[in-house]
């Protein structure tokens, strides 16, 4: 399993609540999303962010890959819906859908 969260490394290992969901967990993308230290590549949306690997079931994605890999969404149109899944700065959704940026 793969996870964003909003919370500091240091924060998730010390909340002795998250100790059995953590278990379940492979890697975690950890840290608070700031805008203003957006990155544009890789799997961190700031570069205050961090990568927790919490199992070895991942480790087919380097590390490279997640700082530095392309990015990629995909779109779908379902039901006249448009779902778009990925990771991308939301202006460039704005740009893909036709609205103002």
């Amino acid at each position: 399993m793969f996870v964003f969260s909003g919370y500091d490394q240091e924060e998730i290992l010390a909340d002795r609540d998250l100790n059995g969901l953590l278990e379940h967990i492979d890697l975690i993308i950890a840290g608070p999303y700031r805008p203003e230290l957006f990155c544009s590549r890789g799997l961190l949306a700031s570069s205050n962010q961090r990568v927790m690997r919490l199992s070895d079931r991942m480790n087919d994605i380097s590390s490279e890959e997640l700082h530095d890999g392309e990015r990629k969404i995909e779109a779908h149109i379902v039901d006249g819906e448009v779902r778009i899944t990925g990771l991308v700065h939301p202006d460039k959704v704005k740009q893909l859908l036709g609205e103002d940026a």
